[in-house]
């Protein structure tokens, strides 16, 4: 239901706003939020959200294959010059240029609104409605209190 999603988005906000020592004058909240139906063969291209400080993403149902959400590092210049990595370790998380993470249903991701990110194409092969990727998305800007 929608008062329990605002409840969960709400609380995760005021822990990220103690957790960077945000001012206490001011609070974190949702200034936009919609909702995305992508049925099956749909995606997102990346993108990033403009004039807030934090989106997030809700799934409300996700199938099998529904697409995960990509998340690529901004800062394009990286791509002239890249390290070598061992290739039978698992790198640092400090030192990825992308995150992938699956669409689950009931899962929320919080996010820098400055970050790109894109949506894989849905392949579920549920038939009808179930098939369909189901999110709110949402944006954040510091308000005063």
């Amino acid at each position: 239901d929608y008062a329990a999603i605002l409840a969960e988005i709400n609380s995760a906000l005021a822990r990220i706003s103690n957790d960077l020592s945000y001012s206490k004058e001011h609070a974190l909240k949702v200034t936009s939020m919609w909702s995305i139906i992508n049925p099956p063969g749909n995606g997102n291209r990346a993108h990033c959200h403009p004039n807030s400080l934090w989106s997030g993403v809700y799934y409300v149902q996700a199938p099998e294959n529904a697409g995960n959400i990509e998340f690529t590092d901004p800062r394009t210049a990286l791509v002239m010059n890249q390290p070598k990595y061992e290739t039978k370790k698992k790198r640092p998380r400090e030192c990825w240029t992308k995150a992938n993470f699956k669409p689950i249903p009931g899962r929320m991701i919080i996010f820098p609104a400055w970050l790109y990110h894109g949506v894989a194409s849905n392949l579920s092969k549920e038939i009808g409605r179930a098939a369909d990727r189901i999110i709110i998305s949402f944006n954040v800007n510091q308000v005063k209190k």
